[in-house]
């Protein structure tokens, strides 16, 4: 029969119960900071995708409005044309068209490059605070 030990307390040679609390706290509070930088991360990427969407609608807006204009000004050709009394005036209706629709067209192409360039900027503006944050922080290398 085995005698058991009447202390309930048993020195382990080498252990030292503070170290090990002082490393559990240390773990808990390293585990706060990840939590934390991962909320501050998910509130970037949430602005970064409002930024996303707001220049989405803006774009969309604007190419419906040069839609709704294009077909406006190709009736307005129709009518014109359907009014013209020689093949001349035929050939300056559709020359003076051509030439202003394709004006239009490249301040179009001109409006919807600002209008993604500016989205682009707008939507990643949060995500690179975010990442120069962290590489403060962290001592992160740059590459």
């Amino acid at each position: 029969m085995v005698k058991k030990s009447a202390s309930p307390n048993v020195a382990i040679p080498g252990f030292d119960p503070q170290s090990l609390f002082g490393a559990l706290e240390k773990s808990v509070s390293s585990f706060q900071d990840v939590t934390a930088e991962g909320k501050l991360t998910l509130e970037a990427v949430t602005q970064s995708a409002k930024a996303v969407a707001a220049g989405a609608e803006t774009l969309r807006g604007d190419l419906l409005a040069y839609s709704q204009l294009t077909l406006e000004r190709a009736v307005a050709q129709a009518q014109a044309l359907a009014t013209a009394k020689t093949p001349q005036d035929v050939i300056d209706l559709q020359t003076t068209f051509a030439k202003a629709a394709l004006d239009s067209y490249l301040a179009q192409f001109s409006r919807g490059l600002e209008i993604t360039s500016s989205l682009a900027k707008d939507s990643m503006a949060p995500i690179t605070e975010r990442v120069s944050a962290l590489q403060s922080q962290f001592k992160f290398p740059t590459a």
